[in-house]
């Protein structure tokens, strides 16, 4: 397994959470509940660090990295059915 940016897995983590409550929020709905805030917020994970102004790159590995752990929360032992690299 490649190594991971933990920095970088960190900033995706808190920008994934955000992204969450806004599509919760924008969506009138729960997360717990609904599967629809989670799967909108995976598709907005971003290549740059969307916490500064020029944008670092995101390493590429932690970024498909983070993305894959989302789609096993997502979709449990199903995931690899619907994980696309983005």
């Amino acid at each position: 397994m490649a190594t991971i940016n933990r920095e970088q897995y960190n900033i995706l983590d808190r920008f994934f959470r955000e992204c969450v409550r806004f599509w919760e929020h924008e969506l009138k709905t729960d997360s717990d509940i609904d599967k629809q805030p989670y799967i909108n917020a995976i598709r907005e994970i971003p290549k740059y660090n969307p916490y500064k102004m020029q944008g670092e790159l995101i390493d590429e590995e932690t970024r498909k990295h983070f993305i894959k752990r989302r789609y096993m929360d997502c979709y449990g032992k199903d995931w690899e059915r619907y994980y696309k690299e983005s």
